[in-house]
């Protein structure tokens, strides 16, 4: 029995590598990087990917760059106190490729088989009902037209662009968990931030269902999908 990832997709709904690029974010965990892009590297083996370190200067990032994945250093910008700069040096970067699609994910994204497509949708993923505009972090699609639409509009410069409190759709609950990151770890959430600039932009975010995307519990292996976040097969060595 072939496994589902190994079923040729139909030529209609068919795309190549070099339409779409992939963002890896990177900080204290290089054994997930590596299980990531090794992964992505069975189903997507010559797109481009830019590994971001985010102030995490271990050379064994380094090692992961070939002629299709780009490792970038960088300054520790997740922290809460640089407001919207995790999200500028992404839209900075990413303005500049020639792909239709970058998704940025995670280095617990499990990378499970191809899109049977490329979104027809400028921000897309595992979209969430509260608020309306927010696709869950883990894997985060967009088109280049909207990173260079979030990039033009400067909205991730703005002083209050990680301030929390802007964002009233949120439920209690999740407000309680994007102030507690803030506050008692002092980071942003990226996946919020993104939202925020992208509802500024008036960008409407998709839902996909081949990306199950979700907050701590982990996707069942036996579940058919392109992209499962969280994947908890290499442990966490960091707090957060």
């Amino acid at each position: 029995m072939p496994h589902p990832s190994d079923t040729p997709v139909p030529a209609a709904n068919s795309f190549a590598d070099h339409d779409i690029a992939f963002y890896l974010l990177v900080y204290q965990d290089f054994n997930r990087a590596e299980w990531c892009l090794a992964n992505l590297r069975r189903h997507y083996p010559a797109s481009q990917v830019i590994v971001q370190s985010d102030g995490d200067p271990d050379p064994q990032y380094a090692t992961l760059a070939d002629a299709d994945t780009t490792v970038q250093y960088g300054a520790r910008l997740f922290e809460y106190a640089h407001g919207g700069q995790i999200a500028v040096r992404a839209v900075e970067t990413l303005r500049t490729l020639s792909q239709k699609h970058v998704i940025r994910i995670d280095t617990d994204t499990e990378v499970r088989r191809r899109l049977s497509r490329l979104p027809d949708a400028d921000y897309y993923g595992s979209r969430h009902r509260l608020p309306e505009n927010w696709i869950q972090g883990g894997c985060i699609g967009m088109s280049l037209q909207a990173v260079r639409r979030l990039h033009a509009s400067r909205v991730f410069h703005r002083p209050d662009a990680a301030d929390y409190r802007n964002w009233a759709g949120a439920n209690k609950h999740v407000q309680a968990n994007i102030r507690a990151r803030a506050e008692t770890h002092g980071l942003v959430s990226f996946d919020w931030l993104l939202a925020w600039g992208m509802s500024m932009c008036n960008i409407p975010a998709t839902d996909v269902s081949e990306i199950c995307s979700r907050w701590q519990t982990p996707i069942p292996p036996e579940l058919d999908c392109a992209f499962a976040h969280p994947c908890k097969h290499v442990p966490v060595l960091r707090a957060i």
